[in-house]
């Protein structure tokens, strides 16, 4: 995982997280020499938000109370692990702030409703980049190290074909709705796949083209499945896809569905998932017993 290669991103040594200017921003709590601030809480209660829209209803607050306690630990356990030389593959940390941004873009419902979210919460883009980048190369680290005291055998067993639970979003099309529609479930199904093909987004077609009122009004986000619980039809093209894909319309009892795979679970993930969690969990009880952590009165 840490193994020389060509890399581009340092990982900076926990006590220069943020540059200088970047303490000009309220401290919530240090980590050792690290800074916490609360512009960095307040990214974290924002990406909560876009997630849980009912968040946006809850006190900023309390949800900065919150979520604290997570940066507090991650900063924790990148102090543990952080080694002189450390450096994220320019290519990953690329990669991990895309899907980082996609998903937030994803969540909104368009780059547009992300940007006016950012400016009504008076954060900005730049920041919030650089906000993930940050995040990326201390969870990168923090990954890597973890994954190298556990045991070979839990790597390499996920396998797509063996998925026993789906996170999907879905665009419904029923058949008892084509007369107030005035065209068939079936041609809006291809309609809306068109679409999206053309690029609009998933979220974006779910709230024009669906006729389930509340996966529209969540832009398609349906949750977790069990296998078990889909139509033959949908089992079967899911596993034909990756993550991130969407299906062709697929006809299900009462109409045509679309579905945008998520992500799925596995008995062996699930397995690999206990494995690190034990693990993350016993190293940050040392770390905390090495690194004093001191908050802010006025913010706690």
């Amino acid at each position: 995982m840490l193994s020389a290669a060509l890399f581009l991103h340092a990982v900076p040594a926990p006590a220069q997280d943020r540059p200088a200017a970047a303490s000009l921003d309220r401290a919530v709590a240090f980590v050792g020499e690290s800074l916490i601030t609360l512009r960095d809480v307040d990214f974290l209660v924002f990406e909560q938000r876009l997630k849980q829209s009912e968040l946006w209803q809850v006190d900023i607050d309390r949800l900065r109370r919150e979520l604290l306690p997570r940066l507090v630990e991650e900063h924790l356990l990148y102090r543990h692990f952080w080694r002189p030389g450390a450096e994220v593959p320019d290519e990953e940390m690329v990669a991990a702030v895309q899907a980082e941004w996609t998903e937030w873009t994803e969540a909104a419902g368009s780059a547009v409703a992300l940007g006016e979210a950012l400016r009504r919460s008076d954060l900005l883009a730049d920041e919030a980049r650089r906000f993930l980048e940050d995040r990326a190369g201390r969870q990168w680290l923090i990954r890597g190290r973890l994954m190298e005291g556990m045991d070979p055998a839990l790597f390499g067993q996920d396998n797509p074909s063996e998925a026993d639970r789906y996170g999907l979003g879905q665009i419904l099309f029923l058949e008892s709705a084509d007369e107030d529609r005035g065209v068939s479930a079936r041609e809006r199904a291809a309609q809306a796949r068109y679409e999206i093909s053309r690029g609009m987004e998933f979220p974006v077609a779910a709230r024009v083209f669906s006729d389930d009122p509340p996966a529209r009004d969540t832009g398609g986000a349906s949750g977790w499945f069990d296998a078990s619980d889909l139509a033959p039809a949908v089992r079967s093209a899911l596993r034909e896809m990756k993550p991130g894909e969407v299906s062709r319309p697929i006809e299900v009892a009462g109409g045509w569905v679309i579905v945008r795979l998520q992500a799925y679970d596995t008995p062996a993930r699930r397995a690999f998932t206990e494995a690190y969690r034990k693990r993350r969990s016993e190293l940050l009880e040392t770390a905390r017993k090495q690194t004093e952590v001191r908050f802010s009165q006025a913010f706690m």
